[in-house]
C-alpha cells in the first residue's frame, strides 16, 4: 500500500529542474506504479528481496529491519 506524503513534506516539482539527476532507490514494482518525471530506478532491494523482508516484518521487525539492512549494505 502506497501513503502519500502530507502536503508540506511534498517537493515542489519546479525545485527539481536544479537537479541533474533524480534518483529513485525504490524497488523496479514501485517505481512502475509511480515516480518522479524523468527519475532513474536504482534500486537498493530486488522485487523478491522487498517482498522476502516484508513477509519476515510481519511477525518479526526487528529481525526484517537487521536482515533489510544487510541487505541494502
Amino acid at each position: 500500500m502506497l501513503y502519500p506524503l502530507p502536503s508540506d513534506l511534498r517537493a515542489d516539482l519546479s525545485q527539481l529542474t536544479d537537479c541533474d539527476e533524480i534518483i529513485d532507490a525504490r524497488t523496479p514494482a514501485e517505481f512502475a506504479i509511480d515516480h518522479l518525471p524523468d527519475a532513474r530506478n536504482c534500486p537498493v532491494l530486488s522485487n523478491a528481496q522487498r517482498h522476502e523482508i516484508g513477509l519476515l516484518y510481519a511477525n518479526a521487525p526487528f529481525d526484517a529491519r537487521k536482515i533489510g539492512s544487510a541487505m541494502v549494505a
